[in-house]
C-alpha cells in the first residue's frame, strides 16, 4: 500500500534530454564579451603605442575596423536573436537555464556598444588624429578643414592700404593673400565652438574671455588679409556664406571624453598650429620690403602667439579636470602628427621668393614647425 506523501512534498520532474545550444546565442554572447575584455589590455598598451613612433596611421585604422566590425556583429546577433526568441537552449524555453541564457543575450547588446565607445575613444584619440597641420584654429568635417567660399563683396576688404608689387606677381601674391584671409575667417568660427565648449564644460571666467577676445583677433586678420589682397591686384572680394561654421560638432556628453577631444584640438590648432603662425609671421615681418606687410605680420605675430598661450592654457585646464585619460589623448595626438608638415604653396613662394611680399617658404615653414611640434612635445612630457 502506497504511503501518502507528506505535506508540501512535489513529484520531482522527471530528466529532460540534453537540448543543442543555440549557436546565435553563444556566438552574440562571446563576442560582447570580448569586445569588453580587450578594453583593459588596450589601457594597458597604450603606453607602448605612445612610445611606437613608427605605429603607421593604417595599421591603427585596421585595428579600429576590426574591433568595430566584431563588436557590431554582436549587435546584429543580439538583435537577431532577441526577435526570434533568443534562448541558449532552443528545444526547452522555459528551462531555467535557457532563461538566463536569454538575459546573457540580449545583454550583447549593451555589451557591444560598450566595447565599441571604449575602444574606438582609446584608439581615435591615440592614433586616428588627422595630422591635419594648419593656420591656428580650423572648421574641421571628418578632420579636413572647412573654409568659405569668396564672394565679389568689399566688406572684408575695406581697409585701405597702399601697395607696390611686382606686376608679375600679383595674380599668385594676391590669391595667397586671400587664401590667409579665408583661414582667418574660418578661425573666428573655430574660437565661437571653443567658447562654446568651454561653458559646457564649466571652464573658469578667464579661459572664456580669452576665448572671445582670440575671434575679435581674428576678425581683425581676416579683414586685414583681404585688403592687402584687393591692394595687390584691385579685387573687391570677401567671404561668402559659410554653413559649416553653423554646423560644428558639439563635444561628447561623457565628461571625460569631452575633456580630451577639448584638450586634443587645442594642442594642435591652439599651441601648434597657432605657435607656428607665430614663428613664421614674426620670422616674415623681418623680411619683407614693404611696411604694410610688415605691420600686418607684427600684428599678426603678436596676437598668434598670444593664441598659443591660450591654446596651453585650455590644454592645462583639460589634464587638470580629466587626469590621465586626457593625457594619453595628447600623447596620442603627439605620436599621429607628421613629423614634417608642408603647405601647398605657389612655386615661387615655396621658394621663399614672396617672403619680401609676406608669403613664408617651405623652408621656414619647415624648421617653425619642427620646432614647434619638438616644444609641444616637451611640455606634455613634463605633465606626466
Amino acid at each position: 500500500m502506497k504511503q501518502p506523501d507528506p505535506p508540501g512534498y512535489r513529484e520531482p520532474s522527471p530528466p529532460t534530454a540534453s537540448a543543442p545550444w543555440n549557436p546565435r546565442a553563444v556566438l552574440a554572447f562571446k563576442l560582447s564579451l570580448a569586445s569588453v575584455l580587450l578594453v583593459p589590455a588596450l589601457l594597458l598598451l597604450m603606453p607602448l603605442i605612445h612610445r611606437a613612433r613608427n605605429l603607421s596611421r593604417e595599421i591603427a585604422l585596421l585595428a579600429v575596423a576590426m574591433i568595430a566590425l566584431a563588436s557590431l556583429a554582436s549587435l546584429y546577433l543580439g538583435y537577431r536573436g532577441a526577435r526570434s526568441g533568443l534562448d541558449v537552449r532552443r528545444e526547452v524555453p522555459s528551462h531555467p537555464v535557457a532563461e538566463r541564457g536569454r538575459s546573457l543575450a540580449t545583454a550583447a547588446i549593451p555589451l557591444g556598444i560598450l566595447g565599441v565607445a571604449m575602444q574606438l575613444f582609446g584608439f581615435l584619440f591615440a592614433c586616428l588624429v588627422l595630422p591635419v597641420i594648419g593656420r591656428g584654429r580650423q572648421v574641421r568635417h571628418l578632420g579636413r578643414p572647412a573654409l568659405p567660399p569668396l564672394q565679389p563683396d568689399g566688406e572684408w576688404a575695406s581697409q585701405p592700404i597702399v601697395l607696390h608689387v611686382d606686376p608679375a606677381s600679383r595674380e599668385g601674391l594676391a590669391a595667397r593673400w586671400r587664401e590667409n584671409g579665408r583661414t582667418e575667417h574660418a578661425s573666428v568660427a573655430a574660437f565661437a565652438r571653443l567658447t562654446l565648449d568651454l561653458l559646457g564644460l564649466g571652464a573658469p571666467p578667464a579661459l572664456v574671455a580669452a576665448a572671445q577676445r582670440d575671434a575679435l583677433d581674428e576678425v581683425r586678420h581676416a579683414e586685414t588679409c583681404f585688403a592687402l589682397a584687393r591692394a595687390i591686384d584691385g579685387r573687391t572680394v570677401s567671404p561668402g556664406a559659410f554653413p559649416e561654421a553653423a554646423h560644428l560638432p558639439s563635444l561628447s556628453r561623457v565628461r571625460v571624453v569631452a575633456l580630451a577631444s577639448l584638450a586634443v584640438d587645442s594642442l594642435i590648432d591652439g599651441a601648434i598650429n597657432e605657435g607656428v603662425s607665430a614663428r613664421l609671421a614674426a620670422t616674415v615681418a623681418l623680411r619683407c620690403e614693404e611696411g604694410a606687410f610688415r605691420d600686418a605680420l607684427k600684428t599678426i605675430a603678436a596676437d598668434e602667439g598670444r593664441h598659443a598661450a591660450h591654446g596651453w592654457d585650455v590644454v592645462e585646464w583639460c589634464v587638470a579636470e580629466g587626469g590621465a585619460p586626457v593625457l594619453h589623448a595628447l600623447n596620442g595626438a603627439l605620436s599621429g602628427l607628421p613629423k614634417r608638415a608642408r603647405e601647398g604653396l605657389a612655386t615661387a613662394a615655396d621658394e621663399g621668393s614672396w617672403e619680401r611680399w609676406g608669403i613664408h617658404g617651405h623652408a621656414l615653414e619647415a624648421e617653425s614647425y619642427a620646432r614647434t611640434l619638438d616644444d609641444a612635445r616637451r611640455r606634455v612630457q613634463r605633465f606626466g
